[in-house]
């Protein structure tokens, strides 16, 4: 299988990477893509961060849904 890494924002497909062996984690393709190097040097992303999967890790512009035992807080963010 393949699969892609992509960014959607609400004016449209800002980024797309791929295709990667279905068997690679998500966190090989942000490395690979040089997606964090690409946001970090973006004026348009200062201020703003994106919502990734719970397979990306959490990083200066990237955040994720909490995992595990979380508290009420931790879930309305996750579902809001």
């Amino acid at each position: 299988s393949l699969k892609y890494q992509s960014i959607c924002c609400p004016d449209g497909i800002m980024h797309v990477f791929g295709p990667v062996e279905g068997r690679r984690h998500d966190s090989f393709m942000l490395v690979q893509s040089n997606l964090q190097r690409i946001i970090d040097n973006d004026e348009r992303f200062r201020g703003f961060f994106l919502y990734g999967d719970p397979a990306y890790p959490v990083t200066s512009c990237i955040i994720a849904p909490y995992r595990g035992n979380i508290t009420e807080e931790q879930q309305l963010f996750n579902t809001g």
